[in-house]
């Protein structure tokens, strides 16, 4: 009988890949490891600040250490002030520091995945990724999402942008889209500065993400910061060229307002 022949990388459809990624398993997975990891932070916190675990089933009592118990018999006494403002503590860390750990642990993942999505595609000289503890930052590096003095979507710009709804609509997150020129004067009649060519260009991506992925318009903010942040010395064309690009921002900070967001 022919031996059956293993298929090589090479020989699957990069464009079949690319079709199914994110895979329906990493989403069921990530919800896993975030439950494990919560339940091991609770544990490991309890047992360094040395916290009797029957607070959990809802007693307000314990029971007296074995060396201060009458022989054969069983106290129950009540928690001190100290054991009560440590269980509070508890409490607190659980519903505020330890939501925020779990929240830090998923954007780190997010970033890791678009990271990994981008190499796969062979993107990584147009684009990049800058994870922080909040969010997770796509910065192009070449101007491929529009053409010169223009916020019409380049095809490049719209295929890139499908692959990246799929990782915001799998993520319950804030997108901010940042819009960026050079400093070359522009004063046509419909972009009268880089300040209006700048708002049109991410807010067409905030449109496109709208109306062709059904992205929540209360997901997005668009803001248009013409020529006043640039990455590069707008003395030679290279450094033009990165200055004229539109950020991406997927936030994912709880409890955040929208002025809090502004400031990064």
């Amino acid at each position: 009988m022919a031996r059956r022949r293993e298929l090589s990388p090479s020989d699957i459809n990069r464009q079949d890949l690319e079709s199914t990624w994110p895979p329906d398993w990493m989403t069921t997975y990530s919800d896993m490891a975030t439950l494990l990891m919560t339940f091991f932070i609770i544990l490991s916190t309890m047992l360094a600040l040395r916290i009797d675990i029957t607070w959990l089933s809802g007693e307000e009592q314990i029971e007296t250490p074995e060396e201060e118990r009458p022989l054969g018999q069983t106290i129950l006494r009540d928690f001190n002030e100290e054991q009560k403002n440590l269980i509070e503590k508890f409490k607190n860390l659980e519903h505020q520091q330890l939501r925020e750990l779990i929240t830090i642990s998923k954007v780190q993942q997010l970033g890791r995945d678009i990271e990994q999505y981008i190499l796969e595609a062979n993107l990584s000289a147009f684009i990049k990724v800058d994870t922080s503890k909040w969010k997770v930052t796509i910065i192009p590096l070449v101007p491929f999402l529009f053409p010169p003095a223009r916020a019409a979507l380049k095809q490049s710009a719209r295929d890139f942008l499908d692959r990246i709804a799929k990782f915001i609509q799998i993520n319950p997150c804030r997108i901010r889209i940042l819009g960026h020129t050079d400093n070359l004067p522009i004063h046509t009649p419909v972009f009268p500065s880089n300040w209006e060519l700048s708002a049109a260009r991410a807010t067409a991506i905030m449109r496109y993400l709208i109306e062709k992925h059904g992205i929540e318009a209360e997901k997005l903010s668009a803001i248009g910061y013409g020529p006043h942040h640039p990455v590069a010395s707008n003395d030679t064309e290279e450094g033009r060229a990165k200055n004229r690009r539109v950020e991406i921002e997927i936030i994912q900070r709880p409890g955040m307002t929208e002025l809090e967001g502004l400031g990064g």
